[in-house]
C-alpha cells in the first residue's frame, strides 16, 4: 500500500480510475468500516484509495496511532492512502477540492463517504453538493448511512467517551475489535520484575485517548502470537509515576521487548487503580488480578485471529444500520 503525504506526491502515481473513501477515520470503527468496505468493494475494477488527514485537532484525542490506522486500511484492501496535513487543503473551496484533488489528482470515478460528511474551506461542502458536482463529471457518490449501537450513532466521540469510562466490551462492539495501543516499550523502575510479575511499560503520548485508570484483562501480540496478559493503566499510586503508563504483564513471555512496538488489546476493566498500604499487599492483589485476567484473555484468544482483526471482530450485537 502506497502512502502519499502531500498533493505534489500524488501526480501520476495512482493508477486510475480510482474509488476514494473520504474521512478522518480515527478509530476505523464500525461506522467508518461501512464507508471503507463499500469503497474497497470496487477493487476488481478500480484502485481503492483513502483520502484522510494526518491530524485534526478539533477531532479530539487520537484513538489509533497512524501506524495502526494504516494497518487497518491495508487489511481492508486499500492500495493507496493520501494522508495530508490539513493546512495543505484547508483553503480550497469545495468545488476545487472535488475537481482538483479528487478527480484530477486522484482519478476518482467513485467517491464514498458518510452521510454527514463536510469538506472544503470552512466545511462549506456537504454530501448534497458532492453529489451535484460529481454528477457533472460522471463520478458516482455513495453516502453510507449511520450505524448505531444502543440507539446512539457510532462515532469517534462516543468511542472516546466509552474508552475513558473503561467499558471495553461496548468499545469492542463499536470498533469491531478490541481497543488497543501499540506504543514503544520503554524502561520502567523494574518493580514488577522484583515482585515476580515483570511488565512491559508503554507511555501514552500527549494527544491520545486514555482508558479509565485501573486493571484490565488484556492480550498482547508478540511475534505474531496472541498471549494472555493483565494490564494496569494509570500513575501507579502505590509507588508513583511521573506520567500515564500502561504496564502489562504478559503470561508465558520471557523475551525482552524494549524498543519494540507491542500491540496490547484491552478486553475488560477488572478494578480501579488503588493505593495499597504495602508492597506485599500490592503483590498479593496482582496475583489475584493475573488469575482473573488469564481466564478472560484465554477465552478471547480461543476465538481466533478474527476476534482481533479489523471488520472481522465484534459480535455485531446491538448494531443497527
Amino acid at each position: 500500500m502506497d502512502v502519499y503525504r502531500s498533493l505534489s506526491q500524488i501526480d501520476g502515481q495512482i493508477p486510475g480510475p480510482s474509488a476514494v473513501a473520504l474521512g478522518y477515520f480515527d478509530g476505523v470503527h464500525m461506522g467508518h468500516q461501512k464507508v471503507l468496505c463499500s469503497t474497497a468493494a470496487f477493487a476488481s475494477i478500480m484502485t481503492p484509495c483513502v483520502f484522510t488527514f494526518s491530524h485534526l485537532a478539533k477531532k479530539g484525542d487520537a484513538i489509533l496511532s497512524p501506524e495502526a490506522k494504516f494497518s487497518a486500511f491495508r487489511e481492508i484492501g486499500f492500495q493507496a492512502v493520501v494522508s495530508l496535513d490539513f493546512q495543505e487543503v484547508r483553503g480550497l473551496s469545495p468545488d476545487r477540492f472535488i475537481h482538483e484533488v479528487l478527480i484530477e489528482k486522484m482519478g476518482a470515478r467513485v467517491v464514498c463517504c458518510g452521510n454527514n460528511f463536510h469538506f472544503g474551506k470552512d466545511a462549506a461542502g456537504n454530501v448534497d453538493f458532492l453529489i451535484q458536482e460529481c454528477d457533472k463529471a460522471g463520478v458516482s457518490v455513495l453516502a453510507a448511512g449511520q450505524v448505531t449501537f444502543s440507539d446512539e450513532r457510532i462515532s469517534s466521540t462516543a468511542i472516546r467517551r466509552t474508552i475513558s469510562q473503561g467499558d471495553m466490551e461496548a468499545v469492542r462492539k463499536m470498533m469491531g475489535r478490541p481497543y488497543s495501543i501499540d506504543f514503544e516499550v520503554i524502561h520502567g523502575n523494574e518493580l514488577g520484575r522484583k515482585l515476580e510479575f515483570p511488565t512491559i511499560n508503554q507511555a501514552f503520548p500527549a494527544g491520545y485517548c486514555v482508558p479509565a485508570f485501573g486493571v484490565y484483562a488484556s492480550v498482547a501480540k508478540v511475534d505474531g502470537q496472541y498471549l494472555p496478559a493483565v494490564s494496569n493503566v494509570g500513575v501507579k499510586p502505590t509507588v508513583g509515576s511521573d506520567r500515564i503508563l500502561a504496564e502489562t504483564h504478559i503470561l508465558n513471555c520471557q523475551r525482552e521487548l524494549y524498543g519494540e512496538h507491542v500491540q496490547v488489546f484491552f478486553l475488560e476493566h477488572l478494578r480501579g487503580e488503588n493505593r495499597f498500604p504495602s508492597i506485599a499487599q500490592l503483590k498479593e492483589q496482582i496475583g489475584h488480578d493475573k488469575e482473573r485476567a488469564a481466564g478472560i484473555s484465554r477465552s478471547a484468544i480461543r476465538q481466533g485471529d478474527w476476534y482481533f482483526n479489523i471488520f472481522h471482530g465484534g459480535s455485531g450485537e446491538g448494531l443497527r444500520s
